[in-house]
């Protein structure tokens, strides 16, 4: 006797390919500036010239660097673990999938830190600045770190090592709780939402090294100066944007 398959909801499962679409395009959306610049022949000349015309987004090259490096390493894994989230619900809609789908989005929060934080670490040890190398919170060189040590170091200072005059810690924490419970509540919407903003914050070394309570990402990388990223002429005549560009 053979095994009936549960019945499929046509709507709900069009949905959830539609997400799970959305998802694996959305990294391939995040190199715009990237496939802009090869456009150009990678001519750092003609970057200011020729803005992304998208959003008039400025062509810097620490962003032609970082940005097929962020959409490998965060966007696509989180895209595809979005594209399972969304292939799930679509198959089996129920109150309980979109509550398990939920809680596998909140547990997915350290993961996308990781990997985000994994790419700062990359642009630490390739990328110079002009201005000296990356620094955590310690004032502790990034390059001389292992991508383990970056990641606990950023959880202590978060969550332990506050400086003084910062929010208090249960500040912090009411804060999170209730972006948690906007992934629990509205997964489908956050989902995509956290992908595309961990995958351009950790392109900009201020915005992913920075904490709760710092208004403009960390303060102490607000002036690294010139990028130079590896391949990059250091020739006077050769043209420089600002690393602080994400």
């Amino acid at each position: 006797m053979a095994m009936e398959l549960p019945e499929v909801s046509l709507p709900w499962f069009v949905l959830g390919v539609a997400g799970a679409v959305l998802s694996l395009t959305l990294p391939w959306c995040q190199t715009r500036t990237y496939r802009r610049a090869r456009a150009l022949d990678f001519d750092e000349a003609r970057y200011a010239s020729t803005p992304d015309t998208v959003f008039r987004v400025p062509i810097t090259p620490l962003k032609v660097y970082a940005e097929p490096i962020a959409a490998r390493a965060v966007g696509l894994p989180l895209g595809v673990a979005g594209a399972v989230l969304y292939l799930v619900f679509g198959l089996w809609p129920s109150m309980l999938t979109w509550s398990v789908c939920g809680g596998v989005t909140i547990l997915l929060t350290p993961l996308r830190r990781a990997l985000g934080l994994r790419v700062t670490h990359r642009i630490a040890r390739d990328v110079r600045f002009r201005n000296g190398p990356l620094r955590d919170r310690d004032g502790t060189v990034l390059a001389e770190q292992t991508w383990a040590q970056v990641v606990r170091t950023w959880y202590r200072h978060e969550y332990r090592d506050r400086p003084p005059g910062e929010d208090d810690l249960s500040v912090a924490v009411l804060g999170k709780f209730w972006w948690l419970a906007g992934h629990l509540l509205c997964w489908p919407v956050t989902l995509p939402g956290t992908q595309v903003v961990q995958t351009a914050m950790c392109q900009n070394p201020a915005w992913a090294l920075g904490h709760v309570g710092d208004d403009a990402g960390a303060p102490w990388l607000a002036d690294l100066g010139d990028a130079y990223t590896p391949g990059r002429s250091d020739s006077p005549g050769s043209a420089r944007q600002a690393a602080t560009d994400g």
